[in-house]
């Protein structure tokens, strides 16, 4: 198992706990206030030795000791939150986590809530090193057992249908079970060390599974609402305690353990009672006043908090747990994954998509039991995602409101992306859903995607942006920031022993805590829709279940490619042979509605799986029939619907907008502000890259006439034609982040922070601006007006040679992403020299002929290589081992030079290329004695093993550059 370097280890915690994870629990706020003068030695002992040992002779059976075991617990609880005395406590000859683990079982209930706050507190505090201690001392096993003892109490599981408790989870010699007389001498050595670490008892089945069974006492100690409110901390400590273990522990029987737990179901039932709370459905216990209800209505959105940060946890990368939490075979989702990390391609004509079939083949059907089930799970997910469309954060409480909504969409967002790619479209909708939507994924384009935005429009405002400026410099700077955030933990309200506030974050903490809460409630929101911006096209290479296919798809299909142009009937039949199996991954969204309505007698869908009739739903063409019987071609994707339907792009400039209008520089924006600019940019270049990805290939790779690639291609040419206004307006909206990005590399005495960061996101938002022009590839006209400029300097030179030079000439820490972002300048540049027009903004601008764009790039190109080819450069660190990336504008250039000057028939080629002798100045940068030897050192010194991908792409670049020299050579056209 690969070392967790501290790097990855703060990776890890600021990817987990999202959302608010309270920082203690329990504990009375009287005995949190006087923590300091309790940290001392002489306290902390005395407190440990109140407690007995699971060895003890006998446990407390007097109310008079179980007083005495409760008031020590209380006291503890607040000695766990420093770390001075934290490390007292956790000396090994005070055994402290088997005196807690004992206490789990206690005949008390007040007893096992204090009991688990305790070690819910060692594991949000002591994290890494004491989460492995309580893993090791099957604290997992024992949390869960109590998660379904108040689970099944407060009714969120039937006590009928209660799950076997699971085994323990301590290590395998400690949970041995065979007597002493059967083990040999090596085993009875393991079990006397596992004996005596577990405080004198060797852990069994049966010892390490606590009761759970309703304490006798418990009617007589508290009365219903009290007791209400004692399960509801009891199982939101616990799924705290299993959270963190999920967070730590990555042993596949842990995991394993939870997946054939009742874990799945209880979480969506939790998280769905929590969304319902907001809707004054709190659950009671009988005829109660205001203030007892609101009690129960606070205390269930910290259990549905928890619950759902506990989901997204446990199923992110976990198909298992995906899988059986949707209602799909698990042995399905284990058996596609291990085909896909073995390298296989599910590509049709394959063998090893045969194989694949063949997988599928052994799970004939799913049960429609099984499959209401999950559909049943998603709808209480989306239950709560609901809540984004109602509220506003203009309080504590709506952040956690909204907080609910988005983690239960991340656990959405988790499940298809744990899932192999094969089965993604297995996933059914919520059964919410509208009748249009069939899987996850439609759900999550047409109806979440609408909620995010909504969520984004409605809190993205100045105001906020304002706030979260002012908080910054109010704070004292970036640093303090940027350390809290590293820590992973953010500072919550205290709770006393009844679950109650101790204090009132919306009076008495510091507005800037809110303000904070609230931006990275935006950046989570932003983040997820990046994530369905993504996967939205996920569905493409998914073969889905036989019952959504109807009996006549391929034929209809195959007749409709037919009408498409008359022209094209004579090429496609050449192709429609060796196509053919290609063909039936094309289904029409019109076909594939109407094929679904095949229901079981329940009115359930009963998932027949088909695998030799896959269908591929996206990206896909569709027909629209009028009535007189012919058909209206257009180009159909998840892609056009969020970019056209819900205006993604325009939605994210918007508020983009806002918050530049109020942070004027880079070197004033709140480190929260950054990750929310950062990832805004990041999804709308996610969005962008996504749709380019349909476009036709640069020159080099040109597309058989008449094939249905190039039939698709044709259609979503006239599609991104229909765009032109909207691709204008971004590009727009674009160009002044780029040019704010420049400014702040190259300002003299940048903050450090600030440069490393504009590099950042100087690398998204030139992805965005290059898919702009990747769409237009092959068109005539580009909607984006380059015009000869002003005070000397052209647009070209403004938006490609500045910011270019700026970005290559960066080595700060980020000077990876500084790298690719030159990469892709360079890429956007060598488009705009060959698509013929450009647009024109004014009437009175003095636009940029394609020649003059054409020979622009050239010399730029040239410059570049100059660059590269220097043999006084050759050290300078471009492309070393330590700055591999490096490498990249060079790489970019080459393919520049190669796509641009490929066809010796271009209208460019004989008044550019030709004309001033290009070739020979190529030739004499790149032969091998000169700078062909400088380029080949700098790719030898990429690491084959470090930067394999790197490496194999600048060898291909430069194997293709010496075919094109040696191409252009040959033709012997006088250059």
């Amino acid at each position: 198992m690969p070392k967790l370097t501290p790097k990855q280890q703060q990776k890890k915690l600021r990817r987990h706990n999202p959302i608010a994870r309270t920082t203690t629990a329990s504990g009375s706020a009287a005995v949190a206030s006087n923590s300091s003068q309790l940290g001392q030695q002489e306290d902390v002992i005395p407190v440990i030795n109140s407690l007995p040992l699971t060895s003890s002779p006998s446990a407390p059976v007097s109310l008079e000791e179980d007083e005495k075991v409760h008031r020590a617990l209380l006291s503890l609880n607040p000695l766990l939150l420093t770390k001075t005395s934290r490390v007292a406590l956790l000396a090994p000859k005070h055994m402290l986590l088997q005196r807690l683990l004992h206490h789990l079982d206690h005949h008390r209930l007040e007893v096992r809530k204090e009991a688990a706050g305790c070690l819910r507190n060692l594991c949000v505090e002591g994290q890494w090193s004491g989460r492995e201690q309580v893993w090791n001392l099957g604290g997992g096993a024992t949390a869960l057992a109590q998660i379904q003892y108040a689970a099944e109490e407060l009714g969120l599981l039937p006590k009928t249908d209660r799950a076997q408790v699971v085994s323990q989870t301590v290590p395998e010699a400690v949970g041995a079970a065979k007597k002493s007389e059967e083990m040999n001498r090596k085993e009875r050595r393991q079990a006397a060390k596992a004996n005596k670490t577990s405080g004198g008892a060797a852990a069994t089945p049966d010892s390490v599974a606590p009761a759970i069974a309703t304490p006798a006492s418990a009617a007589a100690e508290a009365d219903a609402h009290d007791l209400h409110l004692l399960h509801l901390s009891l199982l939101e400590n616990h799924l705290t305690i299993i959270w963190c273990l999920l967070e730590t522990v990555t042993s596949p029987l842990w995991l394993t353990q939870l997946n054939k737990s009742i874990l799945g179901g209880l979480l969506c039932s939790a998280i769905a009672r929590g969304a319902s709370a907001y809707t004054g459905q709190a659950s009671s216990t009988g005829k109660i006043t205001q203030k007892e209800r609101d009690e129960i209505k606070n205390a269930e959105l910290d259990v549905a908090l928890t619950a759902a940060n506990v989901l997204a946890t446990w199923i992110e990368d976990n198909a298992a747990a995906s899988a059986s939490l949707v209602g799909l075979p698990v042995d399905l989702a284990e058996q596609v994954v291990a085909f896909e990390q073995g390298g296989n391609s599910s590509a049709p004509g394959t063998k090893s998509r045969k194989r694949l079939e063949t997988i599928l083949d052994k799970f004939g059907s799913i049960s429609s039991k099984q499959a209401s089930a999950g559909k049943a799970r998603l709808d209480q997910m989306a239950s709560a995602a609901s809540l984004l469309s109602t509220t506003r954060m203009s309080s504590p409480e709506d952040v956690q409101r909204l907080n609910l909504g988005l983690l239960a969409l991340a656990s959405c967002s988790n499940i298809l992306t744990a899932l192999p790619a094969a089965i993604r479209a297995w996933v059914p909708a919520p059964a919410s859903a509208t009748s249009s939507c069939k899987t996850l994924m439609q759900w999550q384009v047409s109806e979440a995607t609408p909620l995010l935005l909504q969520f984004l429009n409605n809190n993205g405002s100045s105001q906020l942006w304002t706030a979260s400026a002012k908080s910054s410099l109010a704070s004292g700077g970036e640093e303090k920031q940027k350390l809290q955030a590293e820590s992973g933990m953010d500072v919550d309200v205290q709770r006393d022993g009844n679950g109650e506030d101790a204090q009132d974050e919306g009076e008495d903490a510091p507005a800037s805590s809110l303000t904070t809460r609230k931006v990275d409630t935006m950046t989570l929101a932003m983040e997820l829709l990046g994530e369905i911006c993504t996967e939205a096209g996920s569905e493409d290479v998914s073969l889905l279940p036989g019952s959504t296919l109807g009996d006549g798809d391929s034929e209809d299909d195959g007749e409709d490619m037919e009408e498409d142009d008359d022209g094209d009937r004579e090429g496609s039949e050449d192709t429609l042979d060796s196509e053919q199996e290609q063909e039936m991954l094309m289904l029409t969204e019109a076909d594939r509605a109407g094929a679904s309505e095949g229901k079981d007698d329940d009115g359930d869908l009963s998932m027949e799986v088909s695998a030799s009739k896959p269908s591929n739903v996206n990206g896909t063409p569709s027909k629209s029939k009028n009535g007189s019987g012919g058909s209206r071609r257009k180009w159909e994707s998840p892609y056009s619907t969020l970019f056209v339907h819900h205006k993604v792009a325009a939605a994210i400039l918007d508020i983009l907008s806002a918050q530049a209008a109020v942070e004027s520089e880079f070197t004033g924006t709140s480190l929260s502000s950054r990750d929310f600019t950062l990832a805004s940019h990041s999804t709308l270049a996610s969005l962008l890259s996504a749709i380019a990805s349909y476009g036709q290939p640069p020159p080099t790779h040109p597309l058989e006439e008449g094939s249905r690639k190039e039939r698709q291609v044709r259609l979503f040419q006239k599609w991104v034609a229909e765009q032109s206004e909207s691709v204008r307006m971004v590009w727009s909206g674009l160009m002044p982040w780029a040019e704010r990005v420049q400014t702040a590399l190259a300002a003299p005495g940048a903050a450090p922070e600030a440069a490393q960061w504009s590099s950042a996101v100087a690398q998204p938002i030139w992805t965005s601006l290059n898919a702009l022009v990747v769409m237009h590839e092959g068109l005539e006209v580009l909607p984006i007006s380059l015009s000869g400029g002003q005070d000397g300097q052209s647009d070209i030179e403004r938006i490609f040679t500045t910011p270019l030079m700026t970005m290559m000439s960066y080595k700060g820490p980020e000077g990876a992403h500084a790298a690719q972002a030159a990469s892709l300048i360079i890429s956007t540049l060598a488009y705009h020299a060959r698509i013929p027009v450009l647009a024109i903004a004014d009437a009175g601008a003095q636009q940029l002929s394609l020649l003059e764009r054409n020979k622009f790039a050239a010399d730029c190109f040239l410059s570049i290589l100059a660059l590269y080819t220097s043999p006084s450069s050759a050290g300078a660190g471009v492309g070393s081992a330590s700055q591999p990336s490096e490498i990249l504008p060079l790489l970019a250039t080459l393919n520049a030079l190669i796509d641009l000057y490929a066809d010796e028939t271009s209208t460019w080629d004989e008044p550019i290329f030709r004309s001033y002798h290009l070739l020979g100045k190529l030739q004499s940068l790149t032969r091998a004695e000169a700078g062909g030897r400088v380029i080949r050192e700098r790719i030898r010194a990429i690491d084959k093993r470090r930067e394999e991908a790197l490496r194999s792409m600048a060898e291909e670049t430069w194997e293709n550059w010496g075919a094109w020299v040696g191409y252009r050579v040959g033709l012997g056209l006088g250059e």
